[in-house]
C-alpha cells in the first residue's frame, strides 16, 4: 500500500464515519425543543434555590468574619524580660555551616592573590 492509497483509504473511512453521525443524530429542532422544554419545567425553580444557597453562604462567612474581628484576642501581653531573653537567644544563634563560610582559612596558590585583595595592586 503506497501513501496515495493509504490516504484514500483513510478518507472513506472518515467519510463513512460523517455518515454513519448524520444518519445516528437527531434532528436540530428536536433536541432544541426537548431543551427548551425541560428548561422551563425545572430550570428556575433549581436557580432559585442555587441563589437562596449562594445568598445564604455569603450570610454566613460574612458573621463569621464580623464575629471573628470583633472579638478580643485571648493572647496574653508578652512581658518584657520574655521578649528580652528571647531576642537574646536569637542573636546569640549561628548556623552550623559558619565555619564553611570562613574565607580566611581558605588556601590559595602564590599567583592567584588573597579572596578580599583589590586586583588594581597589580
Amino acid at each position: 500500500m503506497n501513501e496515495r492509497d493509504f490516504d484514500r483509504d483513510l478518507a472513506a473511512r472518515f467519510k463513512a464515519l460523517r455518515s454513519s453521525d448524520l444518519s445516528e443524530a437527531p434532528p436540530f429542532a428536536d433536541s432544541l425543543r426537548a431543551a427548551r422544554l425541560s428548561s422551563s419545567s425545572g430550570g428556575r425553580a433549581a436557580s432559585h434555590r442555587a441563589a437562596v444557597w449562594i445568598a445564604l453562604a455569603g450570610a454566613v462567612a460574612a458573621g463569621v468574619a464580623v464575629v471573628g474581628l470583633l472579638l478580643p484576642k485571648a493572647d496574653r501581653p508578652r512581658p518584657v524580660e520574655d521578649s528580652i531573653a528571647k531576642a537574646a537567644e536569637i542573636s546569640s544563634w549561628s548556623a552550623p555551616t559558619d565555619p564553611f563560610l570562613d574565607l580566611a582559612s581558605l588556601e590559595t596558590s602564590p599567583g592567584a592573590g588573597s579572596p578580599g585583595a583589590s586586583r588594581s595592586t597589580r
